[in-house]
């Protein structure tokens, strides 16, 4: 019988009420619908797959795994309702199921497996199917992956990430993708060659990485610091003990049980998961085969996300590709079409990126391309919110707001006073205003400085008018990007703001 295995991802964002002028919140059951989407995976860290040498000959993939993943959980989501009535909190109930082919590169030879950081592990996977389903106070949400997006570099530095060859992902798609015990690093939970012991700690940085947490912290039975008053070393063991012991099963094979509570952090939000885990080893005990996990998890709410209580199972099952019954004949084009996204990465062809997320809004009035760290907190008919936190941090906040077509450019003082109207007794002074260099850009963008305070706290908002050069049926159209930044992060949060804008494209038009 197959066993299976899925994951748990982080909550991706609830709406918050916005620091500059902006789409309005929805209702607090919508906010949690939204917000309990991203409970169905585990969304990890993005980061950049590490290039490759040019004096190396290219790693070829290496035989192909059919992997199956499935994640069952239940649980409440709260968030403060933002007035004196206390928090609202949802029910949910939440489903997924994975799919997909697997081929890894070869290890490198002169690097112990046991050695290798996880960044070393990556390959390409071809899915077969790749589906979540959320279910709150009635009512069900589906995510699927299209077929433009079925054939994925998956790279892990450390955390599990994918990105298309020649396409970039939505943040649904790689919230779909992204599970916590992601197959890829479940066989570094496996015991070092010279342990010396039953038990074993893995180290805090592959727990955080299974788990899809930013930070995890050190044992509770483990002393805060050494004799010197030192803090220690996390790399030497985390909080999670791992074991091996004999399988019920009378054909002699191991059994991988990993346990343990860990304490740790989540874009700067506190979260405890209770682990309890258990997987079948093949006959040299070096390689995970099946199994499953129970997470219980609880996590305060933070600037781009709810809190929740949940808990979880996660099952896991992969079967060699070749010659196995458990695994049905793969039509030849799949591997071949891995193989050539395999070959156009490693030639610098691919032109897809794990930092890069696009969005559409789904009325067609813009679309952006930005960095992964950006997440949305609001989207409605008004326009999109989104914010970016680093380390705990809330850098700023962006609001992007369709206006409607134009017939002319808008003349920059124009735009200034629409500011002052927006900002009213927020605004100081302004501090800069430009049109941007055209170059051989189809758009037009104006930008304007101000700074000013909301209850107190000093702010630099930087705005942005887009127009498009374009004109249709003698309509241009036009988007405002406004980015509130605390004063105090602006050189931390640096040109973000100009980053993001290169990545808009106002479009003109209802959605068809």
């Amino acid at each position: 019988m197959d066993t299976w295995y899925g994951g748990l991802e982080k909550p991706i964002s609830l709406p918050m009420e916005p620091a500059i002028r902006g789409p309005g919140t929805a209702g607090p059951t919508d906010s949690l619908r939204r917000a309990a989407l991203g409970l169905v995976l585990a969304c990890g860290l993005v980061t950049s797959l590490p290039a490759a040498d040019g004096n190396d000959p290219p790693a070829p993939l290496g035989p192909r795994e059919r992997v199956r993943v499935k994640m069952d959980a239940r649980g409440e989501l709260f968030a403060p309702t933002g007035d004196d009535s206390g928090e609202v909190r949802r029910a949910f109930t939440a489903a997924a199921r994975l799919d997909f082919l697997e081929g890894l590169a070869a290890a490198s030879p002169d690097a112990a497996a046991e050695a290798a950081p996880p960044h070393d592990a990556r390959g390409v996977r071809h899915f077969f199917s790749a589906a979540s389903e959320l279910t709150i106070d009635g009512v069900g949400t589906r995510r699927s992956l299209d077929p433009a997006t079925s054939t994925l570099i998956v790279a892990s530095s450390p955390t599990v990430t994918h990105f298309a060859p020649d396409a970039l992902l939505t943040r649904e798609q790689a919230e779909l993708l992204a599970i916590a015990f992601d197959p890829l690093l479940l066989d570094r939970l496996l015991p070092p060659t010279d342990a010396g012991s039953a038990e074993w700690r893995p180290s805090a940085e592959l727990v955080a990485a299974l788990l899809a947490i930013d930070t995890v912290g050190r044992p509770v039975d483990e002393p805060p610091a050494d004799s010197a008053g030192a803090p220690p070393d996390s790399s030497k063991g985390g909080p999670l003990l791992a074991r091996v012991e004999p399988a019920a099963e009378p054909d002699g094979g191991k059994k991988l049980i990993v346990s343990g509570t860990v304490h740790g952090a989540v874009d700067g939000v506190p979260t405890t998961i209770r682990v309890d885990g258990s997987y079948e080893l093949d006959a040299d005990g070096r390689r995970v085969k099946s199994g499953v996990v129970r997470l219980r998890e609880k996590r305060l709410a933070g600037h781009v996300s709810p809190g929740f209580e949940c808990e979880a199972s996660f099952q896991m099952a992969r079967r060699p590709a070749a010659g196995s019954q458990a695994a049905p004949t793969v039509d030849a084009a799949v591997p071949r079409g891995m193989e050539e996204a395999w070959a156009r990465l490693l030639g610098g062809e691919s032109r897809g990126s794990p930092r890069l997320l696009r969005f559409e809004d789904p009325d067609r009035r813009f679309a952006v391309v930005h960095d992964a760290r950006w997440r949305a907190v609001a989207n409605d008919s008004r326009g999109l919110v989104l914010r970016l936190v680093d380390e705990g941090a809330l850098l700023a906040e962006c609001t992007v707001s369709p206006l409607p077509p134009g017939e002319a450019g808008m003349p920059i003082e124009d735009f200034r006073q629409d500011i002052e109207r927006s900002l009213g007794g927020r605004l100081g002074r302004f501090t800069a205003s430009e049109e941007l260099p055209a170059a051989k850009s189809p758009m037009r963008v104006l930008r304007v400085v101000s700074e000013g305070a909301t209850d107190g706290t000093p702010l630099e908002w930087r705005h942005y008018l887009v127009e498009d050069r374009l004109v249709e049926d003698g309509r241009r159209s036009r988007t405002t990007v406004t980015f509130a930044v605390e004063r105090r992060f602006a050189d931390r949060f640096g040109r973000a703001d100009a980053d993001f804008v290169a990545g808009l494209n106002p479009k003109t038009g209802p959605a068809p």
